[in-house]
């Protein structure tokens, strides 16, 4: 069997808990001690799910190499096809199979595929007796098995939706900071090629012996002038490009690090702020500066980011000169904010929608009706957090997040 060191897809906890129940479900179905759900992870076999009766003998995150050829779901892996093991003790090829050491002689399995085909594992269930399953039981194994792929192949398109949404975010950053650093460098073109054109003038008055302590002066004056132009807008520009760069870094990094709440926010907002001004919004960040979050910074990023370009699409489109307060506080393990706009408000018969994928009251002008429900899926999913919102038409909007540390 060929090796194979890739990393298996991390498994949400809501599908999780949904395999579970399948699982228990499976042990009062075939009427036997064990079911289980295998997954293939770097070269092993691990009990990725098992039932939960006090009956099953085997452990969550038990191994076995994927080389041993008297493993029951090795067989099933390399034919992608269901096996069945009537009794193990009495069948050459797997009276040496590791689980009759835990007396487990039964065995039916069948393979779980992702959505490119390859096996993700098996969903078996084992007896310590000697058992026979009908066509129905068998039909039924491969429907759970149907549903833990159709888990999985979702589990895919969110995936791929929330790397979109990362890359459209991304793509109005790239936008919006190439707008912002043009000013500054324009100016520092412009003022060295005034600084350089002094400079020959200056030269060609003194080569002739005209040069007066007056032009001297003048061209000192001006020259400091100059330099103090330059740096302050070079500096400008450095400063919006070390933001550029963190936060990109950040969403390609899934690598989790410490950070200050207050420099972040004010650098998110930074990566924005062509889009923000175009709006004439004004964005006040009121958080303590020695705040600090360990956390993946991308993930943070995306669901501020997100909540930003919701209001400038939906709060402010047809309004300027408006505000957002982020409001950011700390409780031990727990970052507390509060977004605010006074932009447009929602309508209170879509309050209840806003978090449901590809819901938009602006998809005649592009709108995807991701922003939200990927945000929500972020906090819930990868900080075990909550989001809620209030909204009065016409008045304000307010997010009230709750995430948690997880180390």
């Amino acid at each position: 069997m060929k090796d194979t060191v890739k990393e298996p897809p991390v498994i949400d906890e809501d599908i999780r808990k949904k395999w579970q129940k399948f699982t228990n479900l499976l042990v009062s179905l075939f009427d036997v001690p064990s079911a289980l759900i295998m997954q293939i992870s770097k070269n092993k076999l691990n009990v990725f799910i098992k039932s939960q009766n006090k009956e099953n003998p085997y452990i969550n995150g038990r191994e076995e190499g994927i080389q041993n050829p008297n493993l029951f779901c090795r067989q099933v892996i390399l034919s992608k096809k269901y096996l069945y093991v009537k009794n193990a003790l009495k069948d050459k090829k797997w009276k040496e199979s590791p689980d009759t050491n835990l007396n487990m002689i039964n065995y039916l399995g069948h393979p779980i595929f992702d959505r490119n085909g390859e096996v993700f594992g098996t969903i078996c269930v084992l007896s310590s007796e000697e058992r026979e399953y009908s066509q129905a039981q068998l039909s039924l194994l491969e429907e759970f098995s149907n549903t833990l792929e159709d888990d999985l192949h979702c589990k895919y398109k969110e995936d791929k939706l929330l790397e979109l949404e990362k890359m459209a975010s991304l793509g109005k950053r790239v936008a919006g900071i190439t707008h912002e650093i043009n000013t500054p460098l324009g100016i520092s073109v412009t003022g060295i090629s005034h600084f350089l054109e002094l400079n020959q003038n200056l030269n060609e008055k003194f080569l002739k012996e005209e040069m007066s302590e007056e032009d001297f002066v003048c061209f000192m004056n001006t020259s400091q002038e100059l330099g103090k132009l330059i740096f302050s807008n070079l500096k400008k520009a450095n400063v919006l490009l070390k933001s550029f760069k963190q936060i990109s870094l950040d969403q390609s990094n899934e690598e989790k690090r410490d950070f200050k709440l207050k420099k972040y926010l004010e650098e998110i907002v930074l990566s924005l702020s062509s889009e923000i001004k175009k709006k004439k919004i004004e964005v006040e960040i009121n958080c303590e500066s020695k705040l600090h979050m360990y956390a993946n910074a991308g993930l943070f990023s995306q669901i501020i980011t997100n909540l930003i370009i919701n209001s400038i699409n939906h709060g402010f489109k047809n309004k300027k000169d408006g505000k957002i307060t982020i409001n950011c506080s700390k409780e031990e393990d727990k970052v507390l904010l509060s977004y605010f706009d006074n932009g447009a408000g929602i309508k209170k018969e879509h309050l209840g929608r806003i978090f449901d994928t590809f819901f938009s009251t602006n998809k005649k002008e592009g709108g995807s009706g991701l922003g939200l429900s990927i945000t929500k899926n972020i906090i819930v999913k990868d900080f075990a957090g909550s989001i809620s919102c209030t909204s009065s038409e016409n008045k304000k909007t307010e997010f009230k997040i709750e995430l948690n540390e997880i180390r």
